[in-house]
């Protein structure tokens, strides 16, 4: 616990560094009078921070599996409290829980809001919302770069990761470094994207925001009307290539500035993602044209492009705005937001991988039906997929699946509409918020959600983050020993 422990002090830092520029920034605005309070909120996190770090200063104990266990557990349990109560003590939330709510969707890179439309908040609520949910994305890619594939969760030990290996050090070491050289590599993607939105026409105070939401694929812009409120056709295509970046395995990028890109297009894995990109947008097409959403000019050819970049990178962001076209199409759009991109990357669902992974399966089971005496072991980037490795697939697909209707039938209970607490439920577990906004009428947004509606949403977009096998495998392992 120790490691855990210290790690999470690690991590408070880049928060309180935030909170101290949310704070100048409270400064700058003569109608905010809230930059005394951000000034010692920023004060007290940096204080627990390294009073964190000073208690922790010993050697560090625990095994590796330990450390895997504690650390996401630790930083899911405590950063949204950090992110949320700026929310709280401002006076922008009243209700606790919806500063917890939002703290968690940040954290998780959901994009829920509770706080009410982005015109109506200050300039410092606003960066501090877009900063969390930025270094939300950056720590999920270090867990599931660094941790994952040590408690190999569902078939992570096939995830590629090519950053340098130090496996003879420690796993706190190792989180340590992976943390570092992503934080590095992330601050140099959101430079490079920033740049790109720029020219494409954005000025900076648009164009910085899309990129630190886009690489982190949330689904909270802090704008008005969110993208339909950005002018421009090029402004919003760099915007969603930027999406589209942020689902791929962040370790690819590492190899691309090492000056060997040649590695990743040979990846099972990216090949993938990219034919369900393509697939989503044919499926997509076909069914706004069933529909009659492109006859009827509520969807273009371009719209369905963006939507199923969208989807793949569970943003849940739409450029039509609130429900504009029809039932199916948001139907479809949920369904792909359940995969999701490539592990290692900033968005949520099971991931690509695990789906090509039961791809296999199933060709090699259906292959046998033909021929029963064939023997023919299931092969992934030239690797033997173990039935181990099949049975903690199989068990996080059932485990999603019970999870998103254990949702919807609380939320359901709890006075929701049946259809917006299937689409919140399936938006949460897959962390791509905005997505109940977009395929149900009757929502009437999160911040009309009672306590306990958002207690159930945020738990289940932890849940989600966190894999859920993640947090199975902790609570069996205090339960028996392990």
């Amino acid at each position: 616990m120790t490691a855990a422990l210290r790690l999470f002090g690690w991590v408070m830092l880049p928060f309180s560094l935030t909170a101290f520029i949310a704070a100048a920034v409270a400064l700058a605005d003569p109608l905010d009078n809230t930059s005394i309070v951000w000034f010692v909120y920023a004060s007290m996190v940096a204080f627990a921070a390294v009073m964190i770090l000073i208690v922790t200063n010993t050697q560090i104990r625990g095994s590796e599996r330990s450390v895997a266990l504690y650390t996401p557990l630790f930083i899911a349990a405590g950063c949204p409290f950090i992110i949320g109560l700026p929310f709280f003590i401002t006076g922008i939330l009243i209700d606790p829980v919806a500063a917890w709510f939002e703290g968690v969707s940040a954290m998780t890179t959901t994009g829920s809001s509770a706080a009410g439309p982005p015109a109506t908040l200050p300039q410092a609520i606003l960066l501090w919302r877009c900063v969390s949910e930025w270094l939300g994305g950056w720590i999920f890619i270090c867990f599931a770069i660094a941790i994952q594939p040590v408690l190999n969760i569902s078939g992570m030990r096939f995830a590629v990761n090519i950053l340098p290996r130090t496996e003879a050090r420690s796993l706190y070491h190792r989180i340590v470094e992976t943390g570092l050289t992503l934080g590095r590599l992330y601050a140099a993607l959101t430079a490079i994207a920033t740049l790109l939105i720029l020219l494409c026409g954005a000025d900076f105070f648009v164009a910085l925001p899309l990129a630190m939401i886009g690489l982190a694929t949330g689904g909270y812009l802090p704008f008005e009307q969110g993208l339909t409120s950005i002018s421009g056709l090029s402004v919003k295509t760099g915007f969603f290539f930027v999406l589209l970046l942020g689902s791929l395995n962040f370790t690819l990028y590492y190899a691309v500035f090492r000056g060997r890109a040649h590695q990743t297009f040979r990846l099972v894995e990216l090949r993938g993602v990219l034919r369900m990109l393509v697939l989503a947008v044919l499926a997509m097409i076909a069914v706004s044209l069933l529909s009659g959403d492109i006859a009827r000019g509520q969807v273009s050819l371009l719209d369905t492009v963006f939507l199923a970049i969208s989807a793949v990178s569970t943003s849940g962001l739409s450029p039509l705005g609130t429900q504009t076209a029809s039932l199916s199409v948001g139907i479809l759009l949920l369904s792909v937001c359940v995969i999701g991109g490539m592990a290692g990357s900033t968005t949520g669902g099971v991931k690509i991988l695990r789906a090509l992974l039961i791809d296999r399966f199933v060709n090699s089971e259906l292959a046998r039906l033909g021929n029963p005496n064939r023997v023919s072991p299931v092969e992934y980037a030239g690797r033997v997929v173990r039935v181990s490795d099949m049975l903690g697939i199989w068990s996080l697909v059932l485990v999603v699946a019970a999870t998103i209707a254990i949702g919807s039938l609380i939320l359901s209970a709890l006075q929701m509409p049946f259809l917006s607490a299937i689409a919140v439920s399936v938006s949460a577990v897959t962390n791509a918020g905005p997505m109940p906004e977009v395929m149900d009428p009757r929502f009437a947004g999160y911040g009309a959600m009672s306590a306990a509606m958002m207690f159930t949403c945020a738990s289940l977009m932890i849940l989600g983050k966190l894999e859920f096998l993640l947090v199975l495998a902790f609570a069996f392992s205090r339960l028996f020993r392990l």
